[in-house]
């Protein structure tokens, strides 16, 4: 697991993806008051550039130590089901409002 370097260019390239969605929607939910979703959408946001950031020491962190890659892809499968049940939320609340 994230070892292969098209592997690591795909997760690279869906955290810059992350990031932009990040910052896209996050003002909106700010003007509507989701503040608490908001906030926790910034920080995976500093979390992404962090990785971004830091990503050669975090891929060769990775591909050495099998632990370490567990914790990483437990650590990113809890934040994409926050994610998406954010977004599920935010969702219903456009098509309500």
């Amino acid at each position: 697991m994230f070892t292969d370097a098209s592997q690591q260019q795909a997760v690279l390239d869906l955290a810059k993806e992350s990031r932009h969605y990040i910052e896209w929607i996050v003002p909106d939910m700010v003007k509507k008051d989701d503040i608490d979703q908001a906030a926790e959408l910034v920080d995976l946001g500093r979390v992404l550039t962090r990785w971004l950031f830091d990503k050669e020491k975090i891929w060769s962190d990775l591909t050495d130590n099998v632990e370490t890659r567990y914790i990483a892809s437990a650590q990113a499968q809890q934040w994409l089901q926050r994610v998406l049940e954010i977004s599920q939320t935010y969702e219903r609340s456009v098509s309500n409002g």
